[in-house]
Formats: C-alpha cells, sequence, structure tokens
C-alpha cells in the first residue's frame, strides 16, 4: 500500500466515523454549506457515505 492510500483510508475511517449529530444538514438550496476549502463528504442517515470529494 502507498502512502497515499493508507492516507486515503485514514481519511475514509475518520469520515465514517463522525457522529450523523455533528454534521451539518444540507437543503436543495445549499445555503448552509461553507465556502472554505477542505475534503467533505456526504452522508445519509440510512445509507451511510455517499460521497467524498475535496473542495
Amino acid at each position: 500500500m502507498t502512502d497515499a492510500e493508507a492516507q486515503a483510508l485514514t481519511i475514509l475511517d475518520s469520515l465514517t466515523k463522525v457522529s450523523f449529530s455533528n454534521c451539518v444538514p444540507i437543503s436543495r438550496d445549499f445555503t448552509e454549506l461553507t465556502t472554505r476549502p477542505g475534503i467533505y463528504a456526504v452522508r445519509c442517515r440510512t445509507e451511510g457515505l455517499l460521497y467524498v470529494g475535496k473542495a
């Protein structure tokens, strides 16, 4: 496993362990989203982690 793959797995593991109550809710107009750069994950309460992206 490369260093990049190990880092990606660490980030993914961290994202999946965040309590749903600590997540920022989003709506169809996305008014609550931040404009700051970072790594973002979209989670569904029932389906779990749906998307991970970098901005």
